[in-house]
């Protein structure tokens, strides 16, 4: 399919091309597009009829609306006169197809024919047989670099684009695929006027970064896994797929440490990027490692090193704080936050890259990877078990990040004004939205509380009945705000929930304290006293 599309563009664009040299002045063939593939927006213009092939008179067609031609204009791209609307950045690795008289090829000796021969592109004398030697030929295509663009006019005064594009090597034939390098033109070659319609964008040809980040950043994740669990009382061989933890709580993510300390642990910026470091056995690296490995090794191809690793980074320390507002009780550990950032990350470069994806049909797989994944968490959470000890707010808002910092910092191949002014705007506006909120109620919101009174999935008050229990110990002690942090060593916290009056008093049948007045009428008896003077 991909070698019958290039032969036909390539067929396409020399008929084109034959055309434009009898049709229109020479002074017109550098910078104008050819006509035949810049078809208008519609055959007939509105109230216009139009012939039919027999000599019979058609209907008029009926007006289109400014709606309809506005969303033609963004959206629809399968006609070569909307290039209008579609900007290739700088740094862009393109396809360059033959178009004789359409563009100047200037090398360090100058401007050249399309046709010239390898032996006249040397500076030689060209033989009699230099037409048979061209070295760029119909139907044949090379690549290359977008350096800029340049926003001109044609002699009928309509606006077109063309580009400044750096020679990188080539030619190869429509029908072949590009395995090693062919250097034909000599280093420093310009495509000087290029039309858009003469140029072809694969998101394949933008892969010219290795894996460094994410290679990087999975090695450091398992070399802290070994480090911290041959430390472990018996070693490697003490861990199993899921248990222990492994690392130490100075890594873990948590708003308040163990009870009876209670401290603020909001000042220790340090854990909203540390808790990536620290897993619940081998089976729990092995997934997350596996996971980003598959969704940020193919955007950091493309996009770069610098880009991934920041993205990553960002998206941790958000996941992190989704949790302050929405998961306030769990200490979290493990680098999912960062894996579902990467999958909102590669679920935004599908959606600004996806002309380009739809190429070599890669779109759709990479796009069905990215609905798959997060769904089976999904099902996995809704219908097989709901597990308490992972922290799926931090994996919404990882996702979350992501795909908003994706959408508005990934450096499109084939920019849509419908991106440039709609879709980047608004993901810009969203994603600040977001960060805004979450280090807002970071900050000010102390003792931690739910954003919506409960899980994000519940909206119940807290007591010792409803579906989420009533919070950690410390969480219930904070919110007694009659209680000194001093007495907190006198009540007891039995699976870090539920207190109990007395610091030894947890075999005694005594009954737990469930509201804030229950546990300062404890502090006025005389058991309570008597912990005093044991303590």
């Amino acid at each position: 399919v991909r070698a019958d599309a290039r032969a036909a563009l390539g067929a396409r664009v020399a008929d084109a091309q034959l055309r434009l040299r009898d049709e229109r002045p020479a002074s017109s063939r550098l910078y104008d597009d050819p006509p035949s593939l810049m078809p208008s927006l519609s055959a007939v213009r509105p109230g216009r009829a139009a012939s039919s092939s027999d000599g019979a008179q058609s209907r008029p067609r009926r007006p289109i609306s400014a709606t309809r031609r506005l969303g033609s204009a963004l959206m629809l791209a399968d006609d070569s006169k909307k290039t209008w609307w579609r900007t290739l950045n700088r740094g862009v690795v393109v396809e360059v197809m033959y178009a004789r008289d359409t563009y100047v090829v200037r090398t360090p000796l100058g401007e050249i024919s399309l046709a010239s021969s390898s032996t006249a592109i040397r500076g030689r004398k060209p033989s009699p047989q230099a037409s048979s030697d061209a070295v760029f030929r119909s139907g044949q295509f090379c690549r290359a670099v977008v350096r800029r663009s340049v926003r001109t006019r044609t002699e009928d005064g309509r606006a077109t684009t063309t580009y400044v594009l750096a020679y990188l090597d080539g030619p190869y034939d429509a029908d072949e695929l590009v395995s090693s390098r062919r250097l034909a033109l000599p280093n420093g070659t310009l495509f000087v006027g290029v039309p858009r319609a003469v140029i072809v964008v694969k998101y394949a040809h933008q892969q010219r970064y290795w894996p460094l980040a994410m290679v990087l950043l999975s090695a450091l994740q398992i070399g802290a896994f070994l480090f911290y669990a041959r430390r472990k009382p018996g070693g490697l061989g003490a861990v199993a797929a899921g248990s222990p933890v492994v690392g130490p709580s100075w890594l873990h993510y948590e708003l308040i440490s163990d009870f009876p300390q209670c401290e603020d642990r909001r000042h220790q910026a340090w854990r909203l990027f540390t808790y990536q470091f620290a897993h619940i056995g081998y089976s729990h690296l092995a997934s997350n490692v596996l996971v980003q490995l598959v969704f940020g090794v193919p955007v950091e191809l493309v996009h770069g090193h610098l880009v991934v690793f920041v993205v990553y980074q960002l998206g941790v320390a958000l996941g992190a704080l989704t949790c302050a507002f929405s998961d306030i009780h769990k200490s979290v550990v493990g680098a999912s936050g960062g894996v579902y950032t990467l999958i909102g990350l590669h679920t935004a470069d599908c959606l600004v890259n996806a002309r380009a994806m739809a190429q070599d049909a890669r779109l759709l797989i990479r796009a069905s990877l990215c609905l798959v994944v997060p769904a089976l968490d999904v099902i996995i959470y809704v219908l097989l078990y709901k597990d308490d000890s992972v922290s799926y707010a931090s994996h919404i808002g990882g996702y979350i990040a992501g795909l908003l910092l994706g959408a508005s910092f990934l450096a499109p191949v084939d920019e849509t004004l419908f991106n440039r002014f709609l879709v980047r705007p608004v993901a810009l506006v969203l994603l600040l939205a977001f960060v805004a909120f979450a280090v807002a109620w970071f900050e000010l919101t102390y003792p931690p509380k739910y954003f919506l009174n409960g899980p994000f999935w519940l909206a119940t008050s807290y007591d010792t009945s409803a579906e989420d229990h009533a919070g950690s110990c410390c969480w219930q002690l904070l919110e007694c705000t009659g209680i000194d942090k001093d007495d907190y060593r006198l009540f007891s916290c039995d699976n870090g929930d539920t207190i109990f009056p007395g610091r030894y008093n947890l075999d005694t049948g005594l009954h737990p304290l469930d509201t804030c007045s229950d546990m300062l009428d404890y502090l006025q008896t005389d058991l309570a006293a008597q912990d005093r003077a044991n303590l």
